[in-house]
């Protein structure tokens, strides 16, 4: 802990010196630019956006995909509402407890919801589906695990969720936007240049109550999941690699 602590001392020393030294500095977000200003003030003239890329068109839902029998393979019918979570791990922060006691607040009389977590290591996702059945919503949610391409569990979902605490600019919801998927997320960097609340998708906060309105609301029919998607996925065309290239 203590060599940890100096290491970070030492680097965080270093960093300054290499902002005042660099010419120009390159974010991939406006949240992360904010961020710097407010951490080294003399970087204001430095600093260039420039967006991770996505292969939007890898991403697209094929017009053959047959979602429902896909659906089949994991036991999810066709009037289910699939909310796609998806993280490598560290759950917690990504706002997978928040999300599961979001659903646990819309009660058993509401549309049916499941939840497709894909991603995480074995020990947490144990921990998760213990939490599950503390919470008794062992059946309405999903882990398949770690999975090398993402692409057609998004497909098969109506809505990404990602209530995370911080993201410097989330790849996985310009992913599941190109998928054709609404997303419900936070105020996360990145996300807050192309989420349009109520359009493409729901900004809210990291509070389960919050999660649990939007999901009511889905529920009750208020919103059409498809065409927010095809929304969602117009919003995120500016992201393709040709511009990344431009720019860069």
């Amino acid at each position: 802990r203590a060599m940890r602590k100096l290491n970070h001392q030492y680097h965080a020393r270093e960093e300054e010196k290499a902002f005042r030294v660099a010419k120009t500095i390159v974010a991939p977000s406006k949240g992360l630019s904010r961020e710097l200003i407010d951490t080294y003030p003399f970087c204001k003239d430095k600093i260039t956006i420039i967006s991770n890329p996505v292969d939007i068109q890898y991403y697209k839902k094929p017009e053959n995909y047959k979602r429902l029998e896909e659906r089949e393979k994991y036991n999810l019918h066709s009037d289910e509402v699939i909310i796609a979570f998806a993280a490598l791990g560290d759950f917690a922060r990504k706002g997978l407890p928040e999300l599961m006691h979001g659903l646990k607040e819309i009660g058993e009389h509401e549309a049916n919801f499941k939840i497709l977590v894909i991603g995480g290591k074995e020990r947490e996702i144990d921990t998760y589906k213990e939490l599950s059945r503390e919470m008794n919503i062992e059946n309405k949610i999903l882990f398949v695990g770690f999975q090398k391409d993402i692409r057609p569990y998004l497909w098969l979902s109506d809505l990404f969720a990602l209530p995370s605490t911080y993201e410097i600019f989330s790849l996985v919801c310009v992913q599941a936007a190109a998928a054709g998927l609404p997303l419900l997320s936070t105020k996360l960097h990145g996300v807050e240049e192309y989420l349009m609340d109520g359009k493409n998708g729901w900004l809210v906060k990291r509070d389960a109550t919050a999660i649990g309105l939007v999901l009511k609301a889905i529920g009750k029919g208020d919103y059409n999941l498809i065409e927010m998607g095809n929304h969602a996925i117009d919003s995120v065309t500016k992201y393709n690699h040709q511009s990344f290239r431009k720019k860069w």
